[in-house]
């Protein structure tokens, strides 16, 4: 039974035994201090989506375009007085989302970094690419397969 648990302990010593900036991750922190890192990363993640939305506007009759590729020559009704100003904000939102989502998740992945072992944190290359990759994989399959069905559905 001891057997089982040197070999363990040895692990988690291996662990522990990391270069200095692992060794730097693995430093406990108080709740105020994971508090500031957290609003820290949110700001960065704000400010960084801000930015991309703001990129983004001035392009809003470019992507409104690509997007209405699927739908052929229809022509949109504005309804209220301000829903072209509305459609205009909310698509260049969500090509902030999409243009900072590499940040957004860095960000993300730095934050949750020093709570992973260093088992935890081999696994997360790999992983991280596939999200990634499955992410832009998701965004091409709702623009060809998606977007034109709920066009057609919508209209």
């Amino acid at each position: 039974m001891n057997e089982e648990k040197i070999p363990q302990e040895a692990e988690d010593q291996e662990d522990n035994n990391d270069d200095s900036d692992e060794a730097t991750l693995d430093r406990p922190m108080t709740i105020i201090e994971h508090l500031e890192e957290l609003r820290r990363r949110l700001i960065i993640c704000i400010v960084v989506l801000a930015v991309s939305a703001m990129v983004a506007y001035p392009l809003h009759g470019y992507i409104l375009r690509l997007l209405m590729v699927p739908a052929g020559k229809i022509n949109l009704n504005v309804l209220e007085v301000t829903e072209a100003f509305k459609v205009n904000i909310l698509l260049s939102l969500f090509t902030g989302v999409v243009i900072s989502f590499p940040v957004l998740a860095y960000q993300i992945l730095k934050f949750v970094l020093p709570a992973l072992k260093r088992r935890e944190r081999r696994l997360l290359v790999p992983l991280v690419i596939l999200f990634f990759v499955l992410f832009l994989g998701g965004v091409v399959f709702s623009y060809f397969n998606l977007l034109p069905v709920a066009i057609g559905w919508l209209l």
